[in-house]
């Protein structure tokens, strides 16, 4: 996947980036709320505010983007989708894991689109893993 995004020739609107650096920072705190600190604990033990934060998050919030621009493209080359029964299922899962009821799970996402475009791009994922040639194969 990584080499998939390497070689495309790909664009990336900074306010993407922007967006994703946005979604980085959240999911770190998150981490940090697991372990029982905030971010402004954190910035005052490392002494790293936000935006170098951010900073340090650019590369690889690239990164991310690039990927799932080039898992899109896939997906619309190939016309990769998933189902609705895969979205059920997938909601079935997540409903068993997390002890709740699927509606609630619907509820808490805003409806499915997000459970769908995700499925989407794991299929992806696996379609360029299914037609992927190792470098040792090549060179037989």
């Amino acid at each position: 996947m990584q080499q998939a995004a390497a070689n495309a020739e790909i664009d990336v609107p900074e306010v993407m980036i922007t967006n994703e650096q946005d979604n980085m920072v959240k999911e770190f705190e998150q981490r940090l709320k697991g372990q029982g600190m905030t971010l402004e604990m954190y910035s005052s033990l490392t002494g790293t505010d936000e935006n170098a934060l951010r900073d340090q998050m650019k590369e690889d919030a690239e990164k991310r983007v690039r990927a799932n621009l080039t898992l899109e493209a896939i997906a619309k080359a190939e016309s990769i989708e998933a189902s609705d029964e895969e979205v059920e299922e997938e909601l079935k899962k997540m409903a068993d894991q997390y002890k709740i009821g699927a509606d609630q799970i619907k509820a808490a996402m805003g409806g499915t689109d997000f459970i769908k475009g995700d499925l989407k791009l794991r299929k992806a994922v696996d379609f360029l893993v299914e037609n992927s040639k190792p470098k040792a194969a090549e060179a037989k």
